[in-house]
């Protein structure tokens, strides 16, 4: 729910009231609600939050709020509503101390309203205490240095609980805050300065002087290594030097662990501490302790604090870790800003380079490289450019069987698809019409030539001439009944597969002289008979090299060639105009072939770039559509 003007306002007070008030608050005697409920208060004025809760983590993992501020009356579902995302935040808090994302709600006021919880100290083991706040993030530096408030009065809660058990330790406490207080001290002097020098001379010498150090030692990341940047109380110095070395070398020792290092009381007890051994005998020193100033890559720079007396407190060491985490974003900026054109674009270029050449996104990299190559082999490339031609296989040895005369098929002895051999009977014609017609030409025969026989006896020479005429007609007509008898069986003319006409239909069906019965063809002598588009008539020629694959048997491949392309185009109603070419078989038939088989044909017509097989259709295509 957004938040509004009508929304609970926070007090105006000034920054030192609030710190004055929350100071009082580490030594306060009274009841623990009115405690919390002025620590939230104050965290809230101090951050400049219109929303703070102080929030318990119960031994179930459930959260509890033990004060609020700025929330409205009745704000029941607010809180439950910012208690669900704390909850998700806790988990991070207690491992980083703080934890931040984007607030579920919309604030008056505020460009990038964000949940911050930080974690608090507690004198209660068993408990784990947070403070959450609703803060703007649109300014970075404003929002780190509300995380720093955050983390200066963590421990005030826990100063809290001491004081009402054990009064004595109040002053200790006290110290923490002064050292805290040191810090936001520090960073604010070293922001003070724009320039890099002036602010990295201005480190060194604050944390001298504050912490009591006899040096301070600043060394900054220049490509690969660690060089001096300064010293305390130096403004010059010769990085040639052996102590200059040394304390690089220091640096170096530090930055390659990425840990802090302290000498002689390592708290890990495994860290590497043979450059600070050899400085320490040099200088004398009582401890070394090296802290890195770390970015998202890992440590630009490390800082190096050298003591002759007494050693590090918890207390120092942490605010000097704070302190460190706090002015590197600044000083990163400063060096940057900082150095001349040339060196500005080399960094530049570099960072880019290990963008791509790093060893993060691997994939992402890994997967542009693969296409980077693809895309340079496609256009660089060469491929065997093949064209696609629907073919068939045919033969020209096709004998067409067809019925001699009219009449009715009596007995049919074959099938489509049977295998015949030469002369063999596939069909019988009736032929009882043409015995009659027979007997009726033989009778006309005998009769004439009485009557011609008649006629010379009678020495009727013209009569005679008329009969011999009629009788050789009707001899004729004899002749040609007898042939239409002996094609009434129709035989197989050569051995061959029939590829048409079936016995059922056949048998008992009237035929007409003509009508085709049977088509008989031979496998020997097979060739390929291919419609080429004409799109692909120029790139044909003939003697080219092919494949065919046959849809009966797909995955056996047969290589041919190409034999002849017939120069004239037929027209089909779908493809347009095609071209017919025959192609040969180049390692001969196999049994099971059979014409009329249909496929795809591959012809190899030679190298082509792989980025025209790819596109010169669709090139093709818009030349001719966009021409004029």
């Amino acid at each position: 729910m957004p938040l509004t003007a009508s929304q609970p306002q926070e007090r105006t007070v000034d920054g030192r009231t609030v710190l004055v008030e929350l100071r009082s608050l580490r030594r306060f005697s009274g009841e623990e609600q009115i405690f919390w409920g002025r620590f939230t208060s104050l965290v809230a004025q101090l951050c400049h939050s219109p929303i703070a809760l102080s929030i318990v983590v119960l031994d179930n993992g459930q959260l509890m709020s033990k004060a609020t501020f700025g929330l409205p009356e009745g704000g029941t579902e607010l809180e439950s509503t910012l208690l669900s995302q704390i909850s998700r935040l806790a988990g991070r808090a207690d491992v980083n101390g703080f934890a931040h994302e984007r607030a579920g709600l919309n604030v008056q006021g505020m460009v990038q309203p964000t949940l911050l919880v930080s974690q608090v100290e507690s004198h209660e083991t068993a408990q784990r205490q947070a403070l959450a706040l609703v803060v703007d993030r649109a300014n970075s530096q404003q929002f780190n240095e509300t995380i720093v408030r955050t983390q200066l009065v963590a421990d005030i809660p826990a100063a809290y609980e001491r004081h009402n058990r054990d009064r004595s330790e109040v002053a200790g406490h006290s110290d923490t805050h002064s050292l805290l207080a040191t810090v936001l001290d520090v960073q604010a002097l070293v922001q003070q300065h724009h320039r890099y020098k002036a602010a990295a001379i201005a480190l060194v010498n604050e944390l001298a002087a504050r912490f009591g150090c006899s040096q301070v030692s600043l060394g900054w990341k220049n490509d690969e290594y660690m060089l001096l940047a300064a010293i305390s109380h130096l403004e010059r110095f010769e990085r040639g030097t052996d102590a200059a070395k040394c304390l690089e070398a220091i640096f170096e020792e530090s930055g390659d662990q990425d840990a802090e290092l302290v000498w002689p009381d390592d708290s890990e007890g495994d860290s590497i501490l043979v450059a600070h051994e050899a400085y320490a005998r040099v200088s004398g020193a009582y401890q070394l302790v090296s802290l890195p100033l770390r970015d998202h890559d890992g440590p630009v720079g490390v800082v190096t604090l050298e003591r002759l007396e007494h050693p590090f407190t918890n207390s120092e060491l942490s605010a000097l870790r704070l302190l460190t985490s706090q002015v590197q974003p600044w000083l990163s900026a400063l060096e940057s800003k900082d150095l001349w054109f040339g060196r500005k674009l080399l960094r530049w270029g570099r960072d880019k380079l290990s963008v791509w050449l790093g060893v993060e996104h691997t994939l992402a990299k890994f997967s542009a490289l693969l296409a980077a190559l693809l895309v340079l082999y496609v256009a660089l490339g060469t491929w065997t450019y093949r064209v696609e031609v629907p073919a068939s296989l045919d033969t020209d040895n096709t004998a067409y069987l067809s019925a001699p005369f009219d009449s009715y098929v009596h007995k049919v002895s074959a099938h489509s698809g049977d295998q015949v051999a030469a002369g063999d009977p596939l069909v019988v014609l009736d032929t009882e019409e043409l015995l009659l017609k027979e007997s009726e030409a033989r009778a006309d025969v005998n009769r004439y030539s009485r009557e011609a026989e008649k006629a010379r006896a009678k020495r009727a020479m013209a009569d005679m001439r008329i009969a011999m005429a009629r009788s050789e007609q009707a001899q004729s007509t004899l002749e040609r009944v007898r042939y239409y008898l002996n094609q009434a069986t129709i035989k197989a003319p050569f051995e061959g597969i029939i590829v048409e006409g079936d016995k059922d239909e056949l048998l008992g069906a009237p035929v007409t002289k003509g009508d085709l019965i049977f088509k008989i063809v031979q496998i020997s002598d097979l060739y390929i008979k291919m419609r080429l588009s004409e799109r692909d008539v120029d790139e044909i020629q003939v003697g080219d090299l092919g494949e065919l694959a046959l849809l009966s048997r797909p995955e056996e491949t047969i290589a041919i060639q190409v034999q002849q392309v017939i120069p004239v185009a037929e027209v089909e109603s779908m493809e347009g105009n095609v071209f017919i070419v025959r192609a040969t078989f180049v390692d001969g038939t196999q049994d099971w072939w059979r014409p009329g088989m249909s496929g795809l044909a591959k012809i190899d017509v030679g190298e082509r770039n792989i980025f025209w097989i790819l596109t010169h259709r669709t090139s093709d295509f818009l030349r001719m559509y966009f021409w004029w």
